[in-house]
């Protein structure tokens, strides 16, 4: 059945979850066409128009909803998170005071309305909200969670910790109020306490495999790397199927200039999560730094064959040859694995396309994709250097050297960066 209102909107709900807003938009429109009163298919198709990036269509839509429905509070809470989405903090504050005229202790709106005001850096305002959550949910351990954050990010450390430790009391061993204690203590230059604090939520719960790993953090921080390595060894010995863990112990090893150990670190965890995308594009990525090319080309090649629609591996395989190698043939199949590249909105899959075109010599294709990968990130010194190395190549020695001074200026290392110079210096 066509029709059936019921199989469309949960066949959209599932296409939004998937990331597909398009088809998730196609199914909430079709319920939309024979119930356009209906407030649960206008915000369902507000929220697929916004993860489209139509924000303008997710307002309109949610405005009629308004206009029908002004006195509930879902549908002008729902209407704020689009406004404050499209920076329209304003406008979003203007209807969250209705609702919270109304409902005063409307959890959802004073959640809104603090996060706005720390947006806006207002403290005192984002404070107030945070303590009405505070006296009317006071058994909520994220209210203290989010006061906590909001001591913090002023630097009133003391208020902070007495927050987090009452996170801590509504929810024993939960990670992030003891994450926001240790912060706490090592910015009082106190680590010492900072381990106390997490050993004695360890003895209350020997399990908490988060709490050693977040242990391994402090002892690195304070350089007792053993120490460090010993309780991130413990938090995966704990819970050996979240690949987080191996990815924890692998980052710390390699740090420490250990990429064999690193290596099998992940490989560890594939054992446990085989197939595990995460942890194989890690690994790809930790044979890439500690030099062992060939083996991170190869893994990225499995990720692929394995998921072809992986993105983010294609493009780092195509990186990975454009930077690695130096035979056409290597430069040719990356420009086939970025081929699909060339409309994303992604300035680093515009970039590998455009760096492929350009090692190939095919600078009036390189340039366009490379100018329009640099704009969508100015910052980027590499993209900065790929696009300017490509204006030199076909002529254009002012622009290019405008472009190798921001890349350079950047004060960042990157691939190139002494060939940059070396042009700039050459005058």
């Amino acid at each position: 059945n066509p029709h059936d209102h019921q199989a469309l909107m949960l066949r959209g709900q599932l296409a939004l979850d998937l990331g597909n807003a398009i088809g998730a938009i196609a199914d909430f429109r079709s319920v939309f066409k024979d119930q356009p009163n209906s407030v649960p298919v206008m915000t369902q198709l507000a929220r697929a128009h916004l993860a489209n990036g139509e924000r303008e269509l997710a307002r309109e839509t949610m405005g009629k909803a308004v206009i029908l429905y002004p006195k509930q509070p879902e549908v002008r809470v729902l209407m704020a998170e689009l406004k404050a989405a499209t920076a329209d903090l304003p406008g979003a504050i203007e209807d969250l005071e209705v609702v919270l005229s109304q409902d005063p202790k409307n959890f959802r709106a004073l959640n809104i309305k603090a996060d706005i005001r720390v947006a806006q850096r207002n403290w005192k305002a984002a404070e107030e909200s945070l303590a009405m959550l505070r006296k009317s949910y006071p058994q909520d351990a994220g209210v203290y969670q989010r006061l906590g954050g909001l001591y913090f990010a002023q630097g009133r450390l003391a208020p902070a910790a007495e927050a987090y430790e009452a996170a801590l009391a509504r929810v024993p061993g939960a990670i992030e109020p003891l994450t926001g204690l240790s912060n706490v203590y090592m910015a009082e230059k106190k680590p010492q306490v900072a381990v106390e604090r997490i050993e004695r939520e360890i003895a209350k719960s020997p399990n908490n495999f988060l709490a050693y790993a977040l242990l391994g953090h402090v002892e690195a921080a304070r350089g007792q790397y053993d120490k460090a390595q010993a309780a991130l060894r413990k938090a995966v010995s704990l819970n050996p199927g979240i690949a987080g863990t191996h990815v924890e112990l692998s980052n710390f090893l390699l740090e420490r200039g250990n990429a064999i150990e690193a290596v099998v670190a992940l490989q560890e965890g594939l054992k446990e999560l085989p197939g595990d995308i995460g942890l194989s594009l890690r690994l790809a990525e930790t044979y890439r730094r500690s030099g062992n090319i060939d083996k991170a080309i190869a893994t990225y090649q499995e990720i692929v064959q394995r998921d072809p629609g992986n993105d983010l591996a294609a493009n780092n395989l195509a990186s990975v040859l454009l930077d690695s190698r130096e035979d056409k043939a290597s430069f040719e199949q990356a420009r086939q694995i970025a081929q699909r590249f060339e409309r994303s909105p992604n300035p680093a899959y515009l970039d590998s396309l455009g760096w492929a075109h350009f090692r190939l010599g095919d600078y009036a294709q390189a340039i366009p994709l490379l100018q329009k990968a640099a704009e969508r990130a100015p910052q980027a010194a590499i993209l900065q250097f790929h696009l300017g190395m490509a204006l030199h190549r076909k002529g254009d020695v002012a622009l290019a050297k405008t472009h190798l001074q921001k890349a350079v200026a950047a004060n960042v290392q990157f691939q190139g960066i002494e060939e940059a110079k070396k042009i700039l210096a050459a005058g």
